[in-house]
């Protein structure tokens, strides 16, 4: 009877559906597992989002899946090597059994395109004093004429001179975790997207790039930021960040040299498109030589004020091509009258804006400036495109009283066509708030003030009201955060910081 059984569960086993799948579609399903986050130990995606599953698991399955996962190149197109410094060589390595498995991974790879990642703890030190192989001699021995992707830290490509030697052909995009001057970046003759977390940046190849992140702890300086957009020619996305580490506010970038007496040549960047300033700014200093007629993007994301940041006013014709505006440092005021309205009325495109009111003041000029049937603005009316609008705004003193009247009347003027004034020649769609309440303790009303005054209008507007006790430190996320290829989540990164 036991043998009629096997008989037949050998048979199941034979005609299941799994067996007769075409190796294209396994294939596809494969593709798909790759790429897929890695759970962490409560089930939840890692937040090392990088993590993949490895091909050597599939291969376990059966022979007929080893198969097919070894003559699928890309399969094995991310590779990560794990290396640790070496006192007694002075450089990089790995475990031998780990060059060795790096080695026969590569090999699979063909000539397809891959990416590389290479990973060190930030302490030099050896921890297994099992044999190692040197760094310098896995990656010679890998097809490096069809990496596509690289991404380093902690200083493993600065150790070895060949490396800086060796040509990149076809690196489209870069990532540096690590501190000194790339002097190796003149080999990558492609190279396309970069972001880079280092104390020195100033000899890179901005000509070349169309994404550049740019991270430090130091001060960034003007000419740094004047040089990088009127060289980087094709540059269509760019950030600058400085974090706390140095203990220093958020403030101006520092200026080098005069350049209000050097003798004014417009480069215009015509592809830059997006633009984002974590912590710093260089617009209290006069752009005279910079253009981007197509920016439409631009976010300025402060933590804390400082009094000593001005937007000089010949620099609001930088603005003029806006759609979207994120503003988290309201203190980039125009003087002299130190009001909203020139900065607002620069952006005669904008349709969608984001702003972080620290101060009561702000969020009343704001309101007003936006009422399409206030009596008279110095400036005209304001955003007459605007259809998204998104406000940050806090409780406690620093708001007694909040402006529900004004705000009623800025809403209706900005949903219904006035005969009157021609205005908006676009209704307003959107309305968010978010409100910081930091005392757990005592109830926040303002949400529901909030949403039974503008009650009236939920039936032309999408309404969001939020409540959190968590300001926005976009330095810390931006640091704390490691930084990844532009088109594996770094970039998507970039545009959610402090959004809804």
């Amino acid at each position: 009877m036991s043998t009629k059984l096997d008989e037949v569960h050998a048979l199941d086993i034979r005609l299941d559906p799994l067996h007769y799948f075409p190796p294209e579609i396994l294939g596809e399903i494969f593709k798909v597992y790759m790429v897929l986050p890695r759970p962490s130990k409560l089930g939840s995606p890692s937040k090392h989002s990088r993590d993949k599953y490895s091909p050597y698991v599939l291969c376990l399955v059966c022979k007929s899946w080893q198969a097919l996962v070894v003559d699928l190149p890309i399969l094995w197109s991310n590779a990560v090597i794990y290396t640790r410094w070496n006192r007694v060589t002075q450089g990089y390595a790995v475990k031998e059994n780990h060059g060795r498995a790096l080695r026969e991974w590569t090999n699979r790879i063909g000539g397809h395109p891959w990416s590389l990642d290479l990973l060190s703890p930030a302490r030099r030190r050896t921890e297994d004093p099992s044999p190692k192989t040197p760094l310098l001699d896995i990656l010679l021995s890998t097809p490096i004429a069809n990496l596509q992707f690289l991404k380093a830290s902690s200083g493993v490509l600065m150790v070895h001179g060949e490396i800086s030697r060796t040509s990149f052909p076809k690196l489209k995009s870069l990532v540096l975790n690590e501190d000194g001057t790339p002097r190796y970046l003149t080999a990558c003759p492609e190279l396309e997207k970069l972001c880079i977390v280092s104390a020195e940046h100033h000899i890179l190849p901005w000509q070349v790039l169309t994404h550049l992140y740019v991270g430090t702890e130091l001060p960034l300086d003007v000419d740094d930021f004047v040089r990088v957009v009127t060289t980087g020619l094709r540059l269509q996305r760019l950030c600058f960040s400085t974090w706390p580490g140095s203990g220093s506010m958020p403030s101006n970038f520092r200026l080098l040299s005069d350049l209000s007496s050097q003798t004014p040549k417009i480069r215009p960047s015509v592809n830059l498109a997006d633009l984002t300033l974590v912590n710093g700014s260089p617009f209290n200093t006069p752009l005279l030589t910079i253009s981007w007629p197509n920016l439409k993007r631009l976010r300025f994301l402060t933590d804390r004020t400082s009094s000593v940041r001005r937007w000089h006013a010949s620099n609001l014709r930088l603005l003029q091509s806006l759609t979207h505006l994120h503003l988290s440092s309201w203190e980039l005021r125009v003087p002299p009258t130190g009001t909203l309205g020139p900065l607002l009325g620069a952006c005669h495109l904008l349709t969608h804006l984001h702003v972080d009111i620290l101060v009561p003041k702000t969020f009343y000029q704001l309101i007003y400036s936006l009422n399409c049937d206030s009596a008279s603005h110095d400036h005209g009316t304001l955003l007459p495109h605007l259809e998204c609008l998104k406000i940050d705004c806090r409780t406690g003193e620093s708001h007694p009283e909040f402006p529900h009247d004004l705000l009623y009347d800025m809403v209706a003027s900005r949903v219904a066509f006035s005969p009157v004034t021609g205005l908006p020649l676009t209704p307003l769609k959107y309305l968010a708030f978010r409100i910081y309440h930091r005392d757990p303790t005592t109830p926040c009303t303002l949400r529901d003030e909030l949403s039974e005054g503008l009650e009236e209008f939920r039936s032309q507007i999408d309404l969001l009201i939020s409540i959190t006790q968590c300001d926005n430190n976009y330095a810390a996320q931006v640091a704390y955060r490691d930084a990844d290829h532009w088109d594996r989540g770094f970039g998507a990164f970039i545009e959610t910081l402090g959004e809804f």
